[in-house]
């Protein structure tokens, strides 16, 4: 389960959390694959989330139950970034693979500092929609009448885009979305697991990050 939020408009922001997956969980780091950050799992030994830094592409994967195949996700998402030079090449290499049906049920982000991608795949079914500037994910279709549709899933969705409407986007009001307890709580003690925010704005990346409970803090990263 996770909660992801990109928008590329003025600046480029984006913030995921990511809640413990029901697939299983054997732990998480923060670490470099050749100028490519990335928040990296250890079971499937793929990317939850990752950023090359020297083609400015980014992708995220939130998992929806539903469907259940062979193949790692996150592996998926790492080669994607590591081996594609633009977005383009990256979107072409997921649908080539993901029509497949080797992949169990995910949504997956992927963009750039300008176009914002939501992939929606169950089994051979896969729907490619262009987002920009804003989307959220969480854990169900928006576009495939697929997968389930859990209730707190839903309440999030529905509250992120409430919140949105509220605030100046900022790398601080995501910030605040991200470590939210009250009403629908994205920020889930017992439940998440990691953090992770961005800012992409005239010239400068900042990063920030937490293998913890976003409520509890952040330690920051700075590229120039």
């Amino acid at each position: 389960m996770c909660t992801i939020i990109a928008l590329s408009k003025e600046r480029f922001l984006f913030m995921y959390n990511r809640d413990l997956p029901l697939e299983g969980f054997k732990g998480q780091d923060l670490r470099f694959f050749d100028n490519l950050l990335a928040l990296y799992d250890y079971r499937s030994k793929g990317i939850a989330f990752g950023y090359s830094l020297n083609k400015v592409l980014f992708i995220a994967v939130a998992n929806v139950l539903g469907y259940y195949s062979k193949l790692s996700r996150g592996y998926l998402a790492r080669k994607v970034l590591q081996e594609a030079k633009n977005l383009e090449e990256a979107l072409a290499m997921m649908r080539g693979e993901l029509i497949k049906g080797n992949y169990s049920s995910a949504n997956y982000l992927l963009g750039d500092d300008k176009r914002i991608f939501r992939v929606e795949n169950y089994a051979e079914e896969l729907v490619v929609k262009e987002v920009t500037p804003l989307d959220v994910v969480t854990n169900h279709f928006r576009f495939l009448n697929k997968g389930n549709k859990p209730k707190d899933s839903l309440e999030r969705e529905k509250f992120v885009w409430r919140k949105l409407k509220e605030i100046n986007p900022s790398l601080n009001s995501f910030k605040d979305i991200a470590m939210n307890h009250d009403e629908v709580p994205v920020c889930r003690h017992g439940r998440t697991l990691s953090s992770l925010l961005l800012e992409k704005f005239e010239g400068k990346l900042s990063f920030l990050y937490t293998l913890s409970l976003p409520c509890l803090g952040y330690k920051e990263l700075l590229f120039y």
